[in-house]
């Protein structure tokens, strides 16, 4: 939606970027586990959780709730929609709090690779918005 109102989207920005952030900001549950047997006792089945290996040697494997992950992933995505060009000066007031979570959280979340491409991906623009002029002055 914001990528075609565009500046027309800079009204509901407040009423949309905390959910956003919200959902970028969830933390997916993960269950340590050791072999396929309890990956199939994880509740909602082992269909409902992406599973990573880590020590394949040891047989150690995390087990992400898949639902949480994605909308995670998803929550990251659409930072970099509402850091499109015509949205920056709406975005301003943001910009410290967006850092803050990409650089605490988003560029340090171990288990996807996407979140934290997609979340590196933010830093031009959320650096850009640090400099970005802004009516009483520099920002």
């Amino acid at each position: 939606m914001a990528e075609l109102l565009e500046e027309d989207f800079v009204p509901l920005i407040p009423l949309v970027l905390p959910s956003v952030i919200s959902v970028a900001s969830i933390e997916p549950e993960v269950r340590w586990i050791q072999n396929s047997e309890e990956a199939s006792r994880l509740p909602g089945g082992d269909k409902a959780w992406e599973i990573i290996e880590f020590a394949p040697n040891m047989g150690v494997q995390a087990a992400f709730h898949t639902r949480a992950l994605e909308a995670k992933k998803t929550g990251v995505q659409l930072l970099r929609v509402f850091l499109r060009p015509a949205l920056t000066a709406a975005m301003v007031p943001y910009a410290g709090a967006l850092l803050e979570l990409v650089t605490d959280s988003l560029l340090t979340f171990a288990y996807d690779e996407g979140i934290r491409q997609h979340a590196a991906l933010t830093l031009p623009q959320l650096l850009g918005l640090l400099g970005y002029p802004t009516r009483a002055g520099w920002g």
